[in-house]
């Protein structure tokens, strides 16, 4: 069995496990029902991808407006609360990505690929947010092509 797949089912199993037990002890009221099930196209995915991706931040993000949603459709939280919310629950999440992933500075990275043009191998560059210092010192420099 896969490593995340056999680790998704057991964090599914014990959250299971808790609620039951706490429902069976009378600790909190819990019933089954079907509103707001379609959250779960939001949630499922999102932690897929926070079990499984390089984006950890994004999913977070996505875990919590998923929940939020489910909450509010089943009338847990209300709608004006949900925004209020949401917006804290971005907030914190880009914060997070900020301090402990390096996810934006990965976004400035330049990708260079050679392209052969004419006979001449050219230098395509990949130029994403803003200004990057490109150096081709020690190499022969037939030309270069920047693309955004």
């Amino acid at each position: 069995m896969n490593k995340t797949i056999k680790i998704t089912f057991g964090l599914a199993l014990i959250a299971v496990g808790i609620i039951w037990a706490l429902v069976t002890l009378d600790i909190i009221d819990f019933s089954f029902s079907t509103e707001g099930w379609w959250a779960l196209f939001i949630i499922i995915p999102c932690l897929y991808n926070l079990l499984t991706g390089k984006d950890k931040g994004g999913a977070a993000i996505g875990i919590c407006i998923g929940v939020l949603l489910l909450l509010g459709a089943r009338g847990i939280i209300s709608w004006d609360k949900f925004w209020q919310l949401g917006l804290a629950a971005i907030a914190i999440g880009i914060g997070v990505n900020l301090v402990f992933f390096n996810s934006w500075e990965k976004s400035r990275q330049v990708e260079i690929e050679t392209i052969d043009k004419e006979g001449r191998q050219i230098k395509s560059i990949a130029i994403n947010f803003g200004k990057q210092d490109v150096s081709f010192a020690g190499e022969r420099f037939e030309g270069a092509v920047s693309r955004a």
